[in-house]
C-alpha cells in the first residue's frame, strides 16, 4: 500500500527545543519519546554529515543499541553558482 519511508535528519529535533523549565520537559517528553520511535520506522535514514551521525546515535540511543544506525549521504551543491562573485559578470 505504501512505499518505502526515508527520513533524513539535518540535525535530531530533541536538541534544537529548550528543556529550561519543568513545563518544557513535560511538554516535549511525548514529542521527544514520539520522534525516536517514529525515526526508528524509517526504512532507511540519512543523515547530512559524520557529525550528524554520531549526534543521532548519542540522541537517539535505544535506536543505536537496536543497530539501527543512519547512512550519510551529503547535501548535492551547485558548485558553477560560486565560479563568480554574486553580481559580478
Amino acid at each position: 500500500m505504501f512505499g518505502s519511508v526515508v527520513f533524513y535528519c539535518h540535525f535530531p529535533d530533541l536538541l534544537l527545543a529548550k528543556h529550561t523549565t519543568i513545563v518544557r520537559r513535560i511538554y516535549r517528553a511525548p514529542i521527544n519519546y514520539l520522534e525516536q520511535l517514529t525515526t526508528g520506522m524509517a526504512d532507511l535514514i540519512l543523515v547530512n554529515s559524520k557529525f550528524t551521525a554520531s549526534t543521532f546515535a548519542a540522541t537517539f540511543k535505544r535506536l543505536d543499541s537496536q543497530g539501527i544506525k543512519p547512512a550519510v549521504l551529503y547535501p548535492a551543491v551547485n558548485v558553477d553558482q560560486f565560479s563568480q562573485p554574486n553580481g559580478y559578470k
